[in-house]
């Protein structure tokens, strides 16, 4: 063979063995198709990593806080890589059954959401740009995810919302808020003292005592709101008095130390020096005998100090008690107007206290008014009807409905998953080893 014809060979083998890698490249940059779409590689990726931190966080640590290798585990009776693939699978079915139900079911985006959708990914990509694109997902692959969620979001309202193929009724809806939410107003009394003290056992008696007459109140038709501005009122009245009396002890007890220093510094005076004082005195007087009569005045003594003191200190009292009153009957009109403890309440949840909740859930009938004690703060909770109007109902409705049938909605778009044709891209799928990436 000559040289020329070797060199030929040679070009065409390696031109072969380039066409062959590029198009192996090629081949990796998509994970799947589906109705003839293909699925990018980036977005394979992408559930890849959600599904590994997934496997992540079902694990345990130890002792000592070390969590094991992931990949020496096993997940629901599989490896955890076959396992990590799977959800990845399913997830990329997922995203495919959506778009084509979208399709059949007309379903686009408004050019303002795609604009916001797009907006809003740039804007991530500022800052998390460079990580993904380390990593393999490129920022289309990403705004087609987020764009996926949107429609997702829009499919299930088709399919639940009236008219919809799997429609919830208002009267199913109202069923559902009705038994997992309930409407409540509350005052919550404080089991302290004007110090913040916590009560003692007297104390918390004569609190529920006052807790008693505001239910007799709010049962003889008085408003609720204004029986919580009330207490919030008596309670911080209870509050003023306490530091009014604080500051009228401290100040009493700074008069009789000044009163007592005093007393001190003229004892010591006449003690060190009688006869320059008898010559003053004598002085003094011989000096006022001829300006003016006068009656003759007993000498200071350190009990008349202290009686002036003690004098002093209850006119700067009855001075601070009037100001404190003044003062307290003025937070009392600006407390008047408080705002409402009026709110809704979840079955499941724990606001206000979870011992609120259950006793509204499992004890109180509506229109029912009760207190709920605790150790710290005791509630007066009155249980309204939910429904009474419609005023809540029709702002929640959205959310009751996503609440009511997102699981159901779920269940079904793993249905269509599993229905579509999927044909997943096993050259991207040994790219993309999880166990590489991650291990």
């Amino acid at each position: 063979m000559s040289s020329n014809i070797k060199r030929t060979v040679a070009g065409v083998t390696a031109l072969m063995m380039a066409l062959s890698l590029s198009a192996c490249g090629k081949d990796s940059t998509w994970a799947a198709t589906s109705n003839g779409e293909q699925v990018p590689a980036g977005m394979y990726i992408f559930y890849l990593q959600s599904a590994y931190y997934d496997a992540v966080n079902q694990l345990e640590a130890d002792e000592d806080g070390n969590t094991p290798d992931v990949f020496t585990q096993e997940f629901d009776g599989v490896d955890a890589k076959t396992w990590i693939q799977n959800e990845t699978t399913n997830d990329l079915k997922r995203y495919c059954a959506i778009e084509q139900k979208c399709d059949e079911y007309g379903i686009t985006l408004e050019s303002t959401d795609t604009e916001a959708a797009e907006l809003y990914v740039e804007q991530l990509w500022e800052y998390y740009g460079s990580y993904y694109e380390e990593e393999g997902i490129s920022m289309d692959s990403y705004l087609k995810l987020y764009l996926n969620s949107l429609k997702s979001s829009m499919l299930f309202e088709v399919l639940y919302s009236e008219g919809g193929d799997y429609a919830v009724s208002d009267d199913e809806l109202k069923t559902y808020l009705d038994e997992n939410y309930a409407m409540i107003n509350y005052i919550e009394v404080e089991l302290r003292d004007g110090e913040g003290n916590l009560l003692k056992s007297d104390g918390k008696d004569e609190r529920r005592e006052l807790e008693q007459e505001y239910i007799d109140r709010y049962n003889n038709g008085e408003d609720f709101d204004l029986l919580n501005a009330d207490y919030t009122a008596w309670y911080d009245n209870l509050i003023a008095e306490a530091e009014a009396a604080a500051a009228e002890a401290e100040a009493a007890e700074e008069e009789t130390d000044a009163a007592l220093e005093t007393a001190e510094v003229e004892e010591s005076d006449a003690q060190t020096s009688p006869d320059e004082d008898e010559d003053q005195v004598t002085e003094d007087t011989a000096e006022r005998s001829e300006t003016e009569d006068i009656d003759e005045e007993p000498a200071e003594t350190e009990e008349t100090a202290e009686e002036e003191a003690a004098e002093e200190s209850e006119e700067a009292s009855e001075t601070e008690a009037a100001d404190t009153e003044e003062l307290t009957e003025d937070t009392s009109e600006e407390e008047t107007e408080v705002e409402s403890n009026l709110q809704v309440i979840a079955k499941s949840g724990t606001t206000p206290t979870a011992a609120v909740v259950t006793a509204v859930f499992d004890e109180m009938e509506k229109g029912e008014i009760r207190i709920v004690e605790g150790d710290e703060v005791d509630y007066i909770v009155v249980k309204l009807d939910v429904l009474e109007t419609d005023e809540y109902y029709l702002t929640a409705k959205e959310s009751l409905l996503s609440e009511m049938k997102w699981d159901e909605y779920d269940a079904l778009v793993d249905q269509w998953a599993g229905e579509i044709d999927f044909q997943r891209n096993q050259k991207a799928y040994d790219r993309y080893d999880p166990e590489k990436l991650f291990g």
